[in-house]
């Protein structure tokens, strides 16, 4: 089975992603501890919930999968607890995390070679 991959690898692949993009458990708890927030309840492993999914979480990822934006989602899903404003800090927070992760893994990549 040489040629056997899954879509998640092949995505991975085709888009050029390493191991550095890929959010890791550690990083769930990291922010949590940063910023208060736990985003481990919004996610999926093997298609089982870890936790119970936090009201609204889920509209940050299918913003991002749809292309479309955190406010059409919010608009089109209804009410969530605290609101949109609370969405976008979220979403904010997590996209200055992950960039300052994936800093962190590059610099110490670069630092093994």
């Amino acid at each position: 089975m040489k040629w056997f991959r899954t879509l998640h690898s092949l995505a991975y692949q085709w888009l050029g992603c390493t191991h550095t993009d890929i959010i890791q458990r550690q990083d769930f708890k990291d922010f949590y501890n940063e910023c208060g927030v736990d985003i481990s309840k919004s996610i999926k492993v093997d298609d089982v919930a870890v936790g119970e999914e936090d009201s609204g979480l889920s509209l940050i990822d299918l913003y991002r999968v749809k292309n479309t934006s955190l406010e059409h989602e919010f608009q089109k899903h209804g009410h969530v607890v605290g609101g949109l404003q609370r969405l976008q800090r979220i979403d904010k927070l997590y996209r200055m995390f992950k960039k300052e992760k994936r800093s962190e893994r590059l610099h110490r990549l670069n630092h093994r070679i």
